[in-house]
């Protein structure tokens, strides 16, 4: 039965001066007297009838009970560990809520457009909104592993890992990641307006440091740079950009870049805008580069499939 004591002797309950026989299931008819301390007398010893004993209690068994202890301070610590590296690195998902992309929209400059654009807010990295960015030549060309699909989870994924959800209207198209020279392991898909010759394009994909790539926000700028001198997307000239948004995030090794291109021209379009987050793991950076036309008559400048597909960025 459980929690009874082994056989041997014991205190007996009806006599402090003296030990009972318990062997195991009940009380015997056996006594012994308790030695008595110098100078007490001993006590007087009666039998009494086992059935109106109770049995001696149950020893602690101190195995078990170390058992549980050591038990519960291993839940205990291995609970902490277990969220500790939950915490610290989940799923690389995870980390996509702590990239920067602009808060998911277009960002047009808050002055008007005939006004010179000026410098404002919080200096980060060295850029605030309303700075200029101008375009460059010099820009590796060395890329050529560009690819345009999507893969069977319904994202477009670099090779690299870095991903986002494909977007109705946008198809894959290897094309326009040749583009980008800079861009290496490069994913892309693009929306065509073919009534004014432009489109819409998304692309992911990784930045060598070997080139001159290193940082998160002088990584993101130079993007931009690369892009506006790119004689192939703007054959009429390099034009100039206006920072709309910066954002940098240390503790997630991540930048976010929204800048505004105005143009002029035929096209039917009057600015260009561009969306570039960098994520750095490793030495490598991560790069989520898009850009959407703004039409001078409006039509299809509704792009918030697009901008909700941004704000699903992930990282693998």
């Amino acid at each position: 039965m459980k929690g009874m004591s082994a056989p041997g002797w014991y205190p007996d309950p009806h006599n402090d001066g003296q030990k009972r026989f318990w062997d195991g299931s009940q009380w015997t008819t056996q006594v012994e007297e308790t030695q008595p301390e110098p100078g007490e007398q001993p006590a007087k010893i009666e039998a009494a009838p086992s059935e109106a004993l109770l049995p001696p209690p149950a020893k602690q068994n101190n195995a078990l009970l170390w058992g549980v202890v050591v038990l519960v301070l291993a839940l205990m610590l291995g609970g902490g560990w277990w969220l500790s590296v939950n915490n610290g690195s989940t799923s690389s998902a995870q980390a996509t809520a702590g990239f920067p992309v602009g808060g998911g929209r277009h960002h047009k400059p808050s002055q008007a457009a005939s006004q010179v654009p000026s410098p404002t807010g919080p200096d980060v990295e060295g850029i605030r909104v309303g700075s200029l960015i101008s375009g460059t030549a010099d820009c590796p060309r060395t890329a050529t592993d560009a690819i345009g699909e999507i893969g069977e989870d319904g994202r477009i994924t670099s090779p690299g890992g870095l991903s986002i959800p494909a977007v109705d209207g946008f198809q894959p198209e290897p094309a326009a990641a040749m583009h980008l020279g800079f861009m290496h392991q490069a994913n892309s898909a693009v929306k065509t307006f073919s009534d004014i010759n432009w489109a819409a394009s998304i692309a992911v994909g990784t930045l060598d440091p070997a080139e001159g790539f290193t940082e998160v926000v002088p990584a993101a700028r130079r993007v931009v740079s690369c892009m506006l001198g790119n004689p192939e997307l703007y054959p009429e000239g390099a034009p100039t950009a206006e920072i709309t948004g910066v954002e940098y995030r240390p503790d997630a090794q991540a930048a976010w870049l929204g800048v505004w291109i105005p143009l002029s021209g035929s096209h039917k379009v009057q600015a260009d805008y561009f969306s570039v987050t960098t994520i750095k793991r490793g030495d490598v950076i991560h790069v989520l580069l898009v850009t959407t036309p703004d039409r001078s008559d409006n039509v299809d400048n509704n792009y918030d499939d697009l901008w909700a597909a941004v704000e699903k960025t992930e990282l693998h």
